[in-house]
């Protein structure tokens, strides 16, 4: 498979949890430029974000644009109670809080040796609507149970670092395929009836993506992909390339439980 990775710019992230974002335009250290998110900036790749007294203090958090976007899709509201299946490092599971005002509940589980991460930046982003579990998203949660659950599925990464790209092998591929598979099956069994999955990876082949949703739709036939709505367009099974943000790549897809 050939690769052609560009510079992408870098972002961060301003949480509203703290300060908005006309407030922090003020007080910002560094050169800020705004996006089509009102909270999303695009800044200097030379700048060391984790050092800056505007981090430290939780006014920022150093996300991807293509990233930020993943929970606009899900489109949580302040009365969801959600299950944020492999949530670590937070970036997601932090948004998603800032989106509910830090009301409603979100479960936020993965792997014990993932979970201090997820603990300090839900800490220092000041989120108090999160329940951290050490928990394997290939088994069900809680049956029938959550309005909306989040899968940002581990995966080869190929959308996300020249150097997964130059080690892709199509047989990791296809094996991390099987456990994305289990876990979505998982997931879309813990959504109650009405309930909205969104299904996420920062790559770019089909055994991770379109192949991981088909499977979903062939065992549960109460699945139904759902339109994303973004920026005025729709899509079905959203492929966010390159040269849409200069951004990471990223497959999205929404998928509803009847």
């Amino acid at each position: 498979m050939n690769f052609n990775f560009p510079l992408l710019d870098r972002f961060i992230r301003v949480n509203t949890l703290k300060i908005e974002p006309k407030e922090f335009e003020k007080l910002c250290s560094f050169e800020l430029q705004q996006t089509k998110i009102a909270w999303m900036y695009k800044i200097d790749r030379n700048i060391k974000i984790g050092k800056t007294p505007e981090y430290l203090a939780g006014y920022i958090h150093p996300q991807s644009f293509s990233s930020a976007l993943i929970p606009l899709i899900l489109n949580p509201s302040d009365k969801d109670i959600i299950w944020d299946m492999t949530a670590s490092p937070g970036s997601k599971t932090t948004e998603i809080a800032m989106l509910m005002k830090n009301k409603g509940v979100i479960v936020a589980t993965d792997r014990r040796l993932r979970l201090r991460a997820l603990r300090f930046n839900i800490s220092r982003l000041g989120v108090v609507n999160t329940i951290i579990k050490e928990f394997d998203a290939k088994h069900v949660l809680k049956e029938n149970y959550f309005t909306k659950v989040l899968l940002d599925a581990p995966c080869t990464a190929t959308g996300a670092y020249a150097h997964a790209k130059k080690r892709f092998k199509e047989n990791i591929a296809k094996s991390l395929s099987r456990v994305q598979k289990h876990m979505l099956i998982s997931g879309f069994d813990s959504l109650k009836k009405g309930g909205e999955l969104v299904y996420s990876t920062c790559t770019i082949n089909k055994f991770e993506n379109e192949n991981v949703i088909n499977t979903l739709l062939e065992k549960r036939s109460n699945a139904i992909i759902e339109d994303i709505n973004l920026f005025g367009t729709t899509h079905k099974m959203l492929r966010i390339d390159f040269n849409m943000f200069n951004s990471e790549a990223f497959f999205v897809a929404k998928i509803r439980k009847t």
